[in-house]
């Protein structure tokens, strides 16, 4: 979301040169995407074809995160 970092906190000026083919090399993979801001981040991955596991009807408080294991067992935490 943004800018891609440049830069590795608490890292000396090589650290950064370090990081920056790694980043570029990322952001020419398919499965990367840059987007300008949170609020884009719904429309890209409805345009990937990703869809919530669950979706309120109406927006509300409830924060939803949704786990599985390796015996296919689904783990729902809702949060207000």
């Amino acid at each position: 979301m943004g800018r891609a970092p440049g830069a590795v906190p608490g890292l000396d000026a090589k650290g950064d040169r370090d990081l920056q083919p790694v980043i570029a090399d990322l952001l020419e993979q398919r499965s990367v995407h840059v987007v300008k801001d949170e609020a884009s981040v719904p429309a890209l991955l409805t345009d990937l074809g990703i869809r919530p596991a669950a979706q309120p009807a109406a927006p509300g408080p409830v924060v939803s995160v949704h786990r599985s294991d390796a015996d296919d067992t689904d783990f729902y935490w809702l949060y207000i």
